[in-house]
């Protein structure tokens, strides 16, 4: 539920999130 507050009050947060989950969708084949 936590989250879910801070999306709402941050949606730009949420942008960066999504950006970055695009980048790296896979962080163990970063390793």
């Amino acid at each position: 539920m936590s989250q879910v507050n801070i999306l709402l009050l941050s949606p730009q947060k949420l942008s960066i999130c999504i950006y970055t989950f695009i980048q790296y969708p896979y962080p163990e084949s970063n390793s």
